[in-house]
């Protein structure tokens, strides 16, 4: 079975710039989705990083409401425009969807000094240690919101 992905990122959402988000991007991407997907369907849309801008800090810092912003603006349009459910959205966190600030100097300091070789990295992935991530938990949280009424039954 081939499947058709269409590949999507970095839109930077932005409190101030919704507007344009609307009338410049979305509006005409959505035509183009269902142009392919009227000629060959489209299976799913992966969404690679950048959701939010500066981890939503123009939400007054919110990063939960700039995500939920971005659903209401930017993923339900999108899937709805080619019919398809939202479980065929799969995203994962660009440099942007993370709060850098959550996680402190020092162990920022630290990670980067040690995790310089990629065994290093495998041997701090290996060991669960959750030194470092603060900054993605606030993604994942939405990330789990997101998906928690999904069933996994859900065929391509």
């Amino acid at each position: 079975m081939i499947m058709r992905i269409v590949h999507i990122s970095d839109f930077h959402l932005d409190f101030n710039s919704i507007e344009d988000l609307r009338n410049y991007i979305i509006k005409p991407l959505k035509e183009d989705l269902l142009e392919f997907h009227n000629n060959r369907e489209i299976d799913l849309i992966l969404f690679s990083g950048d959701m939010v801008d500066k981890g939503g800090a123009s939400f007054n810092g919110d990063t939960m409401l700039a995500f939920y912003t971005f659903q209401e603006e930017v993923i339900e349009p999108l899937m709805e425009s080619i019919g398809l459910p939202l479980e065929r959205f799969f995203m994962v966190p660009g440099n942007h969807d993370v709060v850098r600030n959550l996680d402190n100097e020092v162990t920022e300091a630290g990670l980067t000094t040690i995790l310089q070789s990629s065994e290093k990295v495998n041997s701090f992935i290996d060991s669960e240690d959750k030194n470092g991530i603060n900054r993605v938990l606030p993604f994942k949280e939405y990330e789990k919101e997101f998906y928690q009424d999904f069933s996994g039954d859900a065929q391509l």
